[in-house]
């Protein structure tokens, strides 16, 4: 951790959190900017072209009910999009019609309509079915849109209140509100009550010191960094799990609703475990906990009771209230209530601890937003893996606080503690320094490019193999080069080297780590990963029994084979920019996704890359390491 005076550390946290203050402004404005201009300006192929929208739309009619609603079936071109079932859509013509058509001279900037939520959407075949409700007219849309900016307002006051007892702090050292957030805020060395420590007891795993420590946060915080398969989610919930026994009211947080779902589905499997669930027969009330979902989402009912879903604030503060749950989940928005709001104020929550998982995804300021909610913090995640969709231009510090804060208010959570390193120091945080899930040959290369050398296999990891018919075993990681010129975002060369290699395996069989084989299921032991969804969708039409996605779909997902398509033919043809192909934070999760074998399929070309700047050279070094270390796949 940088050296700098109590003093200087001091100052450099406050020019961080006015830095912060604006930092929703900031990231909100390209968002704000995009979304004014599809009304205003878009035609149709821009629609298309865009990756957050789609276009062509043309509609196909009525095709089923649920409920109170109706299933609306439009076709599309094949286009990249962020869409997925559960989204609201909106259509962006009604508000370019009423902006253009017009006669006063001043009206309000109209918005797109809300059309409805995707029930389904089938990119191979080219069609997106909508839940309409009944009352609603046949809609006309031509263009699906997002809607508008999410509000932060409570949000932006959590940190003015976190600013606020800043700034006390400076006018008088007795200020003891917000204690562990502004730990995090200024990068202190975690404190632990009892004499605890961050050195490992004799014997002690990563994870078993993960899962004691949390329970002994003294008004701190604590970083945990999860590699790959490294059983992040396993530790987390007994250290959840740890705390509730120890008394504490805990909050789980995270950047997506998914996430928190993750995270209480693992709380009640390792309640399943008996060693675990003997430590709370002493209780009168049993383990619960709450989950704030999505609103206009229908809470799903638990057969045994261990978790309560609701889309109301309310019942989440009154659970806290009368101790009705020990845990809570929800977004940033759940942790940071405003007391002073005319509608709909909330207390501000009080809880022992809160952790908040994926921290690698979500934004310091969002995350110092929900550390306000508890007396301590707890950041899990890897910010090797998927980076925080942040839009904004943030500013640097001057000196010396960009000595210690490098990333400025531009960091995720992760990123902020760990200032620019690929691993949490010893000293600062835990690194789960051991993973269940990859071959010894896939993580030789993982743990060289992406952790500093630090990451390690188990041992019954070696027993991974995949024996193909003719008697061969391969393992690890292969680099299978296919020549092709002028690809984009779709690449028919590769779709058709990857169907050959599939092919490979007919007759193959699997070796898991415990040393049992079985015969391949192509359907549940090969998976396809892209980073276009155009290339995505050719691959699914060739081959349709595959799991096949984006890799931002299938992270935290595994395969015993993983087959990895660039599509891009040179660096000059990458779409989104160089950036996007070359991005380590992608490659590790498309490499790490395999347990036994990882085939990349690509353009030899993208070795010999254009740069123009450092951080680009050192992108593409990584492809370039992992031709390297990787031995030739060769197709028949």
């Amino acid at each position: 951790m940088t050296r700098l005076s109590s003093d200087s550390r001091a100052t450099a946290a406050r020019w961080l959190m006015a830095d912060l203050l604006e930092w929703h402004q900031r990231d909100a404005r390209p968002e704000w900017f995009i979304h004014f201009q599809r009304i205003k300006e878009y035609d149709d192929q821009d629609f298309i072209e865009n990756g957050d929208c789609i276009g062509g739309l043309s509609l196909v009619g009525q095709v089923g009910t649920i409920a109170k609603s109706n299933i609306w079936q439009f076709r599309f071109p094949d286009q990249d999009h962020k869409f997925k079932e559960g989204d609201d859509v909106y259509d962006p013509q009604p508000a370019k019609v009423k902006l253009f058509s017009s006669t006063e001279k001043e009206i309000p900037f109209p918005e797109s309509v809300r059309v409805g939520e995707i029930a389904e959407i089938n990119d191979s075949e080219g069609t997106i079915n909508v839940k309409i409700t009944k009352v609603q007219k046949q809609p006309t849309a031509t263009a699906f849109v997002p809607g508008r900016p999410i509000p932060d307002e409570d949000i932006r006051v959590a940190l003015q209140r976190l600013a606020q007892s800043v700034l006390d702090e400076a006018a008088s050292s007795t200020s003891v509100k917000y204690r562990g957030a502004k730990a995090l805020l200024r990068r202190d060395q975690p404190r632990f009550r009892n004499g605890e420590g961050l050195d490992p007891k004799p014997g002690e795993s990563a994870s078993d010191r993960f899962i004691r420590l949390a329970a002994q946060l003294d008004y701190s915080y604590l970083v945990v960094q999860g590699p790959p398969g490294s059983g992040k989610t396993w530790a987390l919930s007994r250290a959840v799990l740890e705390c509730v026994a120890a008394g504490q009211r805990v909050g789980l947080s995270g950047f997506k609703h998914e996430t928190m779902k993750a995270m209480v589905d693992g709380i009640r499997e390792a309640l399943t475990d008996p060693m675990i669930a003997a430590k709370f027969r002493h209780l009168k009330t049993p383990v619960r906990a709450i989950r704030k979902i999505e609103t206009g989402a229908t809470p799903a009912a638990d057969p045994i009771g261990f978790v309560t879903e609701t889309t109301k604030n309310k019942d989440v503060d009154n659970a806290i209230q009368l101790k009705t749950h020990q845990i809570v989940a929800g977004t940033a928005w759940l942790f940071a209530p405003n007391p002073e709001k005319k509608k709909g104020a909330r207390p501000e929550m009080e809880l022992d601890v809160v952790f908040i998982d994926e921290a690698g995804q979500m934004s310091l300021a969002n995350a110092l937003a929900i550390a306000t909610s508890a007396k301590s913090v707890v950041l899990v995640g890897d910010p090797q893996q998927l980076a925080q969709p942040g839009k904004g231009a943030h500013p640097l510090l001057p000196e010396p606080a960009d000595e210690l804060f490098p990333l400025a208010s531009g960091a995720s959570a992760l990123e902020h503690v760990l200032a620019g390193r690929a691993t949490v120091p010893t000293d600062e945080g835990i690194f789960l320094d051991v993973t269940f899930r990859l071959h010894p040959e896939i993580c030789k290369f993982i743990s060289a490019a992406m952790y500093d050398g630090r990451l390690e296999h188990a041992d019954n990891c070696r027993n991974r193999a995949i024996t193909l018919a003719s008697g061969q075993r391969e393992t690890g990681i292969r680099w299978c080069p296919v020549e092709h010129d002028g690809n984009k975002i779709s690449s028919p060369e590769e779709v058709a080297a990857i169907e050959q290699i599939v092919r490979q395996f007919d007759g193959a069989s699997i070796t898991n780590k415990n040393g049992q084989t079985r015969p391949i299921n192509s359907a549940d032991d090969i998976m396809l990963v892209t980073p276009y969804n155009s290339q995505a969708n050719d691959l699914r039409r060739a081959l349709p029994n595959l799991r096949v996605g984006t890799v931002d779909k299938f992270q935290g997902l595994e395969a015993p084979i993983v087959i990895f398509s660039l599509v891009a033919s040179t660096s000059e043809d990458v779409p989104r920019g160089l950036e996007f192909l070359y991005s380590t934070n992608r490659l590790n999760v498309a490499v790490s996704r395999a347990k036994t074998l990882c085939v990349v399929v690509g353009s030899p070309r993208l070795l010999a890359a254009r740069c123009n700047s450092v951080k680009q050279l050192q992108l593409v070094n990584v492809l370039c390491k992992y031709a390297e270390m990787a031995s030739i796949w060769t197709l028949p």
